[in-house]
């Protein structure tokens, strides 16, 4: 049994990989995500509701990543997997209403991810690739609450992937300095 344990913090080494990070233009990011979010009307918000919007996912992303290590610490693994998921799912979010629209379903969040991961990988295929992998453990994460089929070193691992997948989502995304975890960051809606 594994109780106790908990994320020990990044495992990429993330000065050394920041300085390598492509930057992306505000307008370019944008139409990668409105390019995977379903053809609605209420995708795009106004800067105001993308600000509010952008605080509670930037304070909901904390919340899940206090709860992941301590669920972990307590050895609940089942909240840990959840709550990894919840995790990603609100760093995504933050990037879409950093930039004016409004990641509301399972469905865009996926494919969001997606087209992020696309916009990275031909400037960065290692961190491409990190992100794939950080996408694909947080969905089995979030299956793994509903099934309890994965072993406990696998949500342990787990956790520290989707962790890294954030930070390096950080580290790619920033919006006017902010980073996805910073509730004062401003909104960088143009």
């Amino acid at each position: 049994m594994m109780a106790g344990h908990v994320i020990s913090g990044p495992r990429y080494n993330r000065v050394a990989m920041s300085a390598a990070q492509p930057s992306f233009p505000p307008e370019q990011v944008s139409d990668a995500i409105r390019a995977g979010l379903p053809r609605r009307t209420d995708a795009d918000v106004s800067p105001d509701d993308a600000a509010e919007l952008a605080a509670n996912y930037r304070n909901n992303l904390a919340h899940y990543q206090e709860h992941v290590r301590k669920s972990l610490a307590d050895g609940d693994y089942l909240q840990a997997a959840e709550k990894s998921w919840g995790a990603y799912a609100q760093a995504i979010k933050i990037i879409g209403a950093d930039h004016g629209l409004h990641v509301n379903s399972h469905t865009a969040i996926l494919r969001v991810s997606g087209r992020l991961i696309a916009l990275v990988g031909p400037q960065n295929a290692p961190s491409a690739a990190a992100l794939t992998n950080g996408l694909l453990v947080a969905r089995a994460m979030h299956t793994h609450f509903y099934e309890n089929d994965l072993p406990e070193s696998a949500l342990v691992a787990g956790a520290d992937t989707v962790s890294n997948a954030i930070n390096l989502l950080q580290d790619l995304f920033p919006v006017n300095g902010a980073t996805l975890g910073d509730s004062n960051g401003a909104s960088g809606h143009p």
